[in-house]
């Protein structure tokens, strides 16, 4: 117990410590943990922590991440990235696999396990990259949807690989590992390469029952888990509530476990699925500390299993197969994004997202021992270059930010920005509500520009003849290209409620002289806009109400003159 309160006491302190600061830094709080890890690793093995067994508490943040993830998406939006999910994603996957697998039996490793290899350095951190683009505020961007499709598809990929690796198992690595048994005086005992229950059944059995799974997951969370949350905000406490998300969450990676499934791409599919629940929002806002805690926790053990005595054993060989994996996954990612028409800005910083190895890689890096598939120096090679990827990949990102480069304004805007930005409107984002302003105003012949965060909706409006910035509307620097100074009118309907209080907050603050209309979603919203001085304020559930009361009384037969009057004093 004692060992137990001090372990927890270290972990806390150091990232007390080390978040903070880093974040004062600018260096964002996944390089603060991961360095925590490096810096608390002495006093970890001092006092003889597990840090496998803590780890795999850990990485059940990755669990409750993706299933916020699939909270805040919806199926259509999966359905719209279904190219990047399938071509972007599989062929990432693809290529890099066949290129490290071409390089390792290069260098002299059996095809077996060149192959293994290659299909371990192919996945990304999902931990890193999705924990990242969050603290961006990048998830509904091009350049963020990309990358989750990338991720997903990775994480859909494990699947097929946790079959394929004990087929690579080595005659030789067998025959030594028996020897090393006899040799030592252990008892023999073979070894499972896989626990599932499913595991010894003909494929077929096994493919129907994974297919079941997964129905029943859809369907359960589809039409019994509302009721059931429902039932429990009204009768039970928010503990309990809380208790029965984590119920949900934990029974669901449980079963992906049985069947031989990612627990993270589960509770996705659990989410994706929840993802039009009312309770949606109360769900993302009770898990999201306990998400943060264990992410950060599984950075910091990732931090701790650096082992540095190796790297300073051979520094050069370990360096250069980190940086070379770097090159090779950033140049194949840079390479298929261009492919798949994302401007020069977003692939850059896709490429550098990605071009690390991922936390699956430690999972398949350990059934690939057991499974008799890599040697134990390739194994502890192979481990150190994964942390050591997922430690260099955020400073790189971070002194990329230092030198201006990934806050250029996207190439994809310079045709426009560079010539005189007037417009007696401009309406920024392109929510069904703007949709709809941006034709009225159009078809009436008011010239406008839109802003937006979405590639494919400003590629639309292009294709129309409709001049359209393609950015983050919050960023004062895309507004003033856009010409704010210079227009009549600022429409903001964007969806996002914390963008729109922040651009509202901005153009109050430094153009308060502008007309402004600003859409409100709920009343919750209208009021923190009207408390920032916002006068204009359309509240979209309100005004569609009296619309509809409208009809109703002129379908009643009412006096059109009388409804409107009483429509006013309403």
């Amino acid at each position: 117990m004692e060992n137990v309160l001090l372990q927890a006491s270290l972990f806390l302190s150091a990232a007390i410590i080390a978040v903070p600061l880093s974040q004062r830094l600018g260096l964002g709080s996944v390089l603060g943990y991961l360095l925590a890890g490096v810096l608390l690793s002495p006093l970890l093995h001092l006092i003889g922590s597990n840090m496998e067994q803590i780890q795999h508490y850990a990485e059940f943040g990755i669990v409750i991440m993706l299933f916020l993830i699939g909270l805040e998406m919806r199926p259509e939006r999966i359905w719209e990235i279904r190219e990047s999910l399938v071509g972007l994603g599989g062929l990432q996957i693809f290529i890099t696999t066949s290129i490290i697998a071409f390089v390792a039996i290069q260098i002299g490793l059996p095809w077996q396990t060149s192959m293994a290899v290659a299909l371990i350095l192919s996945l990304s951190s999902t931990a890193i990259v999705l924990q990242t683009i969050t603290e961006k505020k990048m998830q509904h961007s091009e350049t963020g949807t990309s990358a989750i499709a990338i991720l997903l598809m990775q994480d859909i990929a494990v699947i097929p690989m946790l079959a394929v690796l004990p087929l690579l198992a080595l005659p030789e690595l067998q025959v030594d590992a028996l020897l090393s048994s006899v040799l030592t005086g252990r008892e023999i005992i073979e070894q499972e390469t896989s626990s599932t229950i499913i595991a010894q059944l003909p494929g077929w059995v096994t493919a129907f029952a994974i297919a079941i799974s997964i129905a029943t997951i859809i369907l359960a969370s589809k039409y019994l888990t509302e009721p059931i949350i429902k039932y429990i905000s009204q009768y039970g406490t928010r503990e309990i509530f809380l208790a029965s998300t984590f119920l949900l969450i934990i029974s669901i990676a449980y079963l992906m476990t049985i069947v031989g499934l990612s627990p993270a791409l589960g509770t996705f599919v659990v989410g994706l699925v929840l993802s039009n629940s009312k309770y949606r929002h109360v769900l993302a806002s009770d898990l999201d500390p306990f998400k943060g805690l264990l992410l950060g926790l599984f950075f910091i053990t990732v931090g701790a299993g650096i082992n540095f005595g190796l790297l300073i054993k051979n520094p050069l060989s370990i360096m250069g197969l980190t940086i070379g994996l770097i090159i090779i996954k950033g140049i194949i990612i840079f390479i298929l994004a261009k492919i798949f028409l994302l401007e020069n800005r977003a692939s850059v910083i896709i490429a550098l997202y990605l071009s690390q190895a991922g936390e699956f890689g430690f999972v398949l890096l350990a059934l690939g021992k057991t499974a008799h598939v890599l040697p134990p120096y390739v194994a502890e090679n192979l481990s150190l270059v994964i942390a050591l990827t997922m430690l260099i990949t955020p400073v790189m990102f971070y002194l990329f930010e230092k030198v201006n480069f990934l806050s250029l304004s996207p190439e994809f805007n310079a045709p426009i920005l560079n010539s005189e930005s007037c417009a007696k409107a401009i309406i920024i984002g392109m929510s069904s509500v703007g949709r709809t302003t941006t034709d009225m105003l159009i078809n009436y012949g008011i010239d406008l520009i839109v802003l937006d965060d979405s590639l494919s909706n400003i590629k639309m409006l292009r294709q129309r003849g409709i001049k359209g910035f393609f950015g983050d509307p919050t960023n004062p620097i895309l507004l003033n290209k856009a010409g704010i100074d210079t227009s009549e009118l600022i429409i903001i309907a964007i969806s996002d409620k914390v963008k729109s209080i922040t651009v509202t907050e901005f153009i109050i603050k430094h153009y308060p002289n502008q007309k402004l209309i600003v859409r409100a979603m709920d009343l919750e919203h209208y009021k923190n806009l009207s408390t920032l001085g916002a006068q204009n304020l359309m509240l979209e559930s309100h005004y569609s109400a009296l619309h509809l009361g409208e009809k109703a009384m002129i379908s009643l037969g009412e006096s059109i003159p009388d409804i409107n009057r009483f429509i006013n004093r309403f």
